[in-house]
C-alpha cells in the first residue's frame, strides 16, 4: 500500500497542501514529490516532518508545533519566521 504523501484542499482564496514527509528519507525521494511546483504566491504548504530536511528549516515562514501533554491534551505553539528556532 502506497500512502498518499500530499493532500490538496481547494479553498476560495488559495489551495492548501498538506505534505507528510514521515516516509521520505532522502533528498532524491523529496525531489520526486515536485514540491517546487506547488509553491506559488497564493498557495499554502503545511509540511509535516519538515525538520528532516534543512531546506524546510531555512525556508519556512511559520512553525506550528504540537506537544502531547496527556492522552487527551495537546499544546499548540505558533512561531512566526522572526521567532522560529533554527
Amino acid at each position: 500500500m502506497n500512502p498518499t504523501l500530499i493532500h490538496e484542499y481547494r479553498g476560495p482564496a488559495a489551495p492548501v497542501y498538506h505534505i507528510d514527509l514521515y516516509r521520505v528519507d532522502t533528498r532524491r525521494e523529496l525531489e520526486t514529490l515536485g514540491l517546487d511546483d506547488l509553491m506559488t504566491e497564493d498557495s499554502i504548504l503545511l509540511i509535516e516532518w519538515g525538520e528532516k530536511f534543512a531546506r524546510f528549516e531555512q525556508e519556512r515562514d511559520v512553525e506550528i508545533a504540537l506537544e502531547r501533554i496527556s492522552d487527551t491534551e495537546r499544546r499548540i505553539s505558533v512561531h512566526f519566521k522572526s521567532e522560529v528556532r533554527s
